[in-house]
């Protein structure tokens, strides 16, 4: 007669202490204030907007202000924050710059508040304030302006001045802005060319020629 044994059983082995809980680091208190390392190139483009490796957070804060969305508050002061070392990182004076191209006042002036320069330029030398001189709609540049931006600025990209770039664009608002802001009329771009040598526009000359007549008899 079989008689049927029972395995033996091992007593478990004793469970491994758990490992404490690593405390989470502090948060930044202004995470725009953070200095980031300018964006590196992919592909032909310098462009931190461009990149495949581009954090979900600046292609939202991308889609949100193409479609017309301002970013909130919070949005605003932690997307530097969710962007680490691994990606091309975008600056702030980058995030100031996608604002005026698609016209964002409310978070320019945010971000004029916060003390973020209107005139530092990106990776490929254009600053936010010379594009907003470039702007149909006049609203951008007038809070720039009133925030005490250096006017005579010009970005690395071509020497453009926001009055070039003004006059350029014919944009004769943007012109009468700068001109009683006392933008220097005689600046040229890298090619020599002044606001106006680089002006179509019949009414935008006239401005200047006009401002050059009145600066001459007031010396």
């Amino acid at each position: 007669m079989l008689h049927s044994v029972s395995p033996a059983i091992s007593p478990a082995p004793p469970a491994a202490p758990r490992p404490a809980a690593a405390p989470a680091p502090p948060a930044p208190t202004s995470c725009l204030s953070v200095h980031s390392p300018v964006p590196t190139r992919v592909g032909n483009t310098s462009d931190p907007l461009q990149s495949r490796e581009a954090p979900d957070a600046w292609h939202t804060a991308h889609f949100k202000m193409a479609s017309g969305m301002t970013l909130a508050a919070g949005e605003l002061d932690a997307l530097p924050c969710a962007i680490t070392s691994a990606f091309p990182v975008p600056e702030k004076r980058d995030l100031m710059l996608l604002a005026v191209v698609y016209g964002q006042r409310a978070d320019v002036q945010r971000m004029l508040a916060d003390e973020m320069s209107a005139t530092a330029p990106d990776a490929q030398g254009l600053t936010p304030l010379v594009q907003a001189a470039a702007r149909p709609d006049p609203s951008i540049l007038q809070d720039m302006i009133a925030a005490g931006v250096d006017i005579n600025s010009a970005q690395p990209y071509n020497g453009a001045t926001p009055l070039i770039a003004a006059a350029a664009a014919s944009r004769p608002d943007n012109v009468a802005l700068l001109i009683e802001a006392g933008a220097d009329l005689a600046l040229a771009t890298k090619e020599g060319q002044t606001a106006s040598d680089v002006s179509t526009s019949p009414a935008v000359r006239m401005m200047l020629t006009f401002a050059q007549d009145q600066r001459a008899q007031n010396r």
